[in-house]
């Protein structure tokens, strides 16, 4: 396994399921943008070990194409007719915008069944994605008085070709009701420091 997939499968062990499906409404990081250009992910253009590495913590995403497509248990069905019946469980995001901009949700009360369908219909065969709704764990910190507070973290982990690059976080308290977490609406951000195997001690 190179560098980059083993990151990946070690930051896996260690993030949280939940705090990695936090990010189901959000812009994904850039440095994945090109793989959404493709069918079906993880691409068949990369190489096993990869796409077995990428594919746990990422909700099932194809490109808004018309004709079928294979679902998570391996069953073939028509995009256009599943994005229109299950419109409660996906969310239509454009491939090339960022910080949540132009993100349709599809279980969000301000989307109706119409809206959705004139959107999906439009979108057919454009700059788009639809994918799976996760509905994210929330994760208790500290807040100023000391007790707990939850909150809906989505981690972004980062690889290079020597490996692991680091993780950035997003986060929203779960009483701010904020369903697309970015700084735009109000999240917090940073990032996570950590000392390499083996580095001398101050």
């Amino acid at each position: 396994m190179g560098p980059s997939a083993t990151a990946l499968a070690q930051v896996g062990k260690h993030v949280p399921r939940s705090a990695a499906e936090s990010g189901t409404a959000q812009a994904r990081p850039s440095s994945w943008r090109q793989l959404w250009h493709v069918p079906s992910y993880p691409p068949r253009s990369l190489i096993p070990e990869r796409s077995v590495v990428l594919a746990p913590p990422l909700p099932w995403t194809r490109m808004v194409r018309p004709g079928p497509v294979t679902m998570e248990d391996g069953r073939r069905v028509d995009l256009l007719q599943y994005a229109l019946t299950h419109q409660h469980d996906l969310a239509l995001k454009p491939t090339l915008l960022h910080g949540g901009q132009g993100v349709l949700l599809g279980w969000s009360a301000d989307t109706s069944a119409q809206a959705w369908e004139e959107q999906v219909r439009a979108a057919l065969d454009g700059p788009y994605v639809i994918q799976r709704r996760i509905r994210p764990v929330p994760e208790l910190f500290p807040g100023e008085d000391g007790d707990p507070i939850p909150w809906i973290v989505c981690w972004g982990a980062f690889t290079t070709s020597n490996g692991y690059g680091g993780i950035f976080a997003r986060a929203s308290t779960v009483e701010s009701n904020v369903e697309v977490i970015n700084v735009g609406t109000g999240a917090y951000a940073g990032s996570c420091l950590h000392v390499r195997p083996g580095a001398e001690q101050a």
